[in-house]
């Protein structure tokens, strides 16, 4: 393909115009499967999200079909923009459960490792929060009561899983110290081997 056909390309991205050369350009990374995202302002392309799980659907075994299945949601959704979630803390909570299921379920699994880090990677930010995603707030650096009742409301459940019994001990943590953000937070990640998503740049996806 010639490299001038696209010249000037991003600008007509940037502008959001309806133009042939754009319908053709992104009709021609479909053929390898790819699109066009965005993040921070800027374009980039990567995997169509139904590409692994189109190519191994009818292939995979019960275990790899259960990581497709849970894989594309999560790229279908995004994950991050700008250190800032574009799902709900919610939602965070539903892949930690998701991920803790199947690692449950599949613990010999060569894709637990995989697994493993997406569910430490959603459990640090269900318990630190983001950059642009607090779950203290800045003046009084006390737990957001929208987060301090999803603890509570995750705590009532009655599942019987690692992540809900984490985030007991951190409601009962953080309790002991009227909800307040302090430096022990670090040696209670520590313990439970998660790391903060604070300072850190994200995956959008």
């Amino acid at each position: 393909m010639n490299s001038n056909t696209y010249t000037g390309l991003l600008d007509k991205l940037y502008e959001h115009g309806e133009d042939p050369d754009i319908r053709n350009f992104l009709s021609y990374l479909e053929l390898f499967s790819l699109k066009v995202y965005m993040t921070e302002g800027i374009y980039y392309a990567d995997a169509d999200p139904d590409l692994f799980y189109g190519i191994f659907k009818d292939k995979a075994s019960p275990p790899l079909l259960n990581y497709l299945v849970i894989r594309k949601k999560e790229l279908t959704e995004g994950f991050s923009e700008d250190a800032g979630l574009i799902i709900s803390f919610p939602e965070v909570y539903d892949r930690v459960e998701a991920w803790g299921k199947f690692m449950a379920d599949h613990p010999d699994h060569s894709l637990r490792n995989d697994a493993m880090g997406l569910y430490e990677m959603y459990l640090s930010t269900l318990i630190t929060g983001m950059d642009n995603s607090r779950i203290f707030d800045f003046k009084q650096e006390k737990l957001n009561p929208e987060i301090k009742s999803l603890y509570e409301n995750i705590m009532k459940d009655g599942k019987d899983s690692l992540s809900r019994k984490i985030i007991t001990d951190y409601y009962t943590f953080l309790s002991k110290n009227d909800f307040r953000y302090n430096d022990s937070i670090a040696t209670f990640l520590d313990k439970y081997q998660l790391s903060t998503m604070l300072a850190v740049q994200p995956p959008t996806r």
